[in-house]
């Protein structure tokens, strides 16, 4: 009985303790939450180098002043960081100059990200230099004063720039409505050669293939992969508008819709002395700017009609 008695009383201190040792640590967390739950329409982001506005029109986000599609992944992953950062502490004040320049906060080597809801600032982050810890910097928010060291890679996620945050999507069809491509090739030296079209033939629930020119018997899963491989295109890189672009056209074709004919252009860029590797830029009906193109696309567009064959 007695030893039943001392477990408990032993329990409860326990217990009590680790209550007290709660209590302490809560009352000397400094972590603070900044948080909105609005959703926003534009954002602004000013950066050392650039003035970046991006905002959403009919549904869709735009970035630049020219209105550039926005990658909607990079700007959901801009909203989700803002609508909820942990200031870790506070470190210093911008009353004190000397803090500011140690922090970096000040004008030519902070960013200024602004996120609103029409005309109410629903967060302002000023973001200074990396923590020693990298994956930590350190910021101010809204009007305040204060500075704060913040969690979170902040400082990487808005080194960003216009052509970083422009949608890498060329055109996307829907490729079950998609009948036919017609190819045509420049691959030696310019000059239009010959030119192969793919054809999806529907009658009621029948669907065949042809192949133009050809005179293989047509393995129907290799066509409809063949064909519906064309259905999207994407770029790592946009060139400038005004980029003076030098090439020779190496390939042509135009996709066939239920609704429009897509054409794309691809040529061979002349390279200069400072390239090592042969570039290739795009030009298409779905877009008036001119992207990079990868080999693998460049080998897909040229590839050799002959494998559909069963």
């Amino acid at each position: 009985m007695k030893t039943r008695k001392l477990i408990l009383i032993i329990a409860d201190v326990v217990l009590l303790a680790v209550c007290i040792f709660q209590w302490v640590r809560k009352s000397h967390d400094t972590t603070k939450y900044f948080k909105f739950t609005d959703t926003p329409d534009s954002i602004g982001i000013i950066t050392p180098d650039e003035n970046i506005n991006i905002k959403m029109d009919d549904g869709k986000w735009f970035v630049g002043e020219k209105k550039y599609p926005a990658n909607q992944a990079t700007v959901d992953e801009f909203i989700n960081t803002l609508s909820s950062i942990r200031a870790l502490n506070k470190v210093g004040s911008t009353s004190r100059q000397s803090e500011v320049e140690r922090y970096e906060l000040n004008e030519g080597k902070a960013t200024v990200v602004t996120v609103k809801k029409g005309d109410k600032v629903l967060r302002t982050v000023t973001i200074g230099k990396k923590a020693i810890n990298d994956s930590q910097c350190y910021g101010t928010f809204d009007d305040g004063k204060d500075i704060y060291l913040i969690a979170g890679k902040l400082k990487d996620i808005f080194a960003t720039n216009v052509q970083k945050i422009r949608s890498e999507i060329v055109f996307n069809l829907n490729a079950e409505e998609m009948t036919g491509i017609s190819i045509t090739d420049y691959s030696k030296n310019g000059v239009e050669g010959k030119t192969v079209t793919v054809s999806r033939i529907v009658n009621g629930e029948e669907v065949s293939w042809n192949v133009s020119g050809s005179d293989i018997q047509v393995d129907s899963i290799k066509a409809k992969n063949f064909l519906e491989g064309f259905a999207n295109l994407t770029t790592s890189e946009w060139y400038e508008d005004d980029a003076n672009l030098e090439g020779t056209k190496i390939v042509s074709a135009k996709i066939e819709h239920a609704t429009k004919t897509t054409s794309v252009e691809i040529y061979e860029k002349k390279m200069s002395k400072s390239e090592t590797a042969q570039q290739y830029f795009g030009k298409s009906s779905e877009t008036p700017y001119t992207f990079k193109v990868n080999k693998n696309s460049v080998d897909k567009y040229l590839k050799n009609t002959d494998e559909l064959a069963k």
